[in-house]
Parts: C-alpha cells; structure tokens; sequence
C-alpha cells in the first residue's frame, strides 16, 4: 500500500466522523428512546446477516454486559 493511499483512507476516514457529528441529535434522540424502552421493561432486538450479524451481537453483549 503507497503512502498516497494510506492517506485518502485517512482523510476518508474524517470525513465519515466529520458527518456522523452532524447526527449528533439523533444519535442522542436514538439513545434516549432506547433507555426509555428498557425502562418500561421493553425489549430491544437487533438481528444482522455476516458482518451485519457480528455487529448486532457485539451491540447486545455492550449492553447486558457494560449496562
């Protein structure tokens, strides 16, 4: 890999978290209805398929393992 290319999966790189901060608000909103779900004793499903898959289960293993 030529240091050129390492440098645009750099930049392309911030430029993805550059985006995501603009979805800051509904990162927050997302958030939130997930609490208040569990909080009614409300389930939260998540399923994926390949890479999709290992994503759903590391999302669920965060949170009955962190929360």
């Amino acid at each position: 890999m030529t240091k050129k290319r390492i440098c645009a999966f750099i930049r392309d790189s911030a430029a993805a978290v550059k985006d995501l901060q603009k979805q800051a608000g509904v990162i927050e909103a997302m958030g939130k209805m997930l609490v208040s779900c569990l909080k009614r004793g409300g389930a939260v499903f998540k399923a994926g398929n390949g890479g999709s898959a290992a994503e759903a289960l590391h999302m669920a293993e965060e949170l009955t393992g962190r929360y």
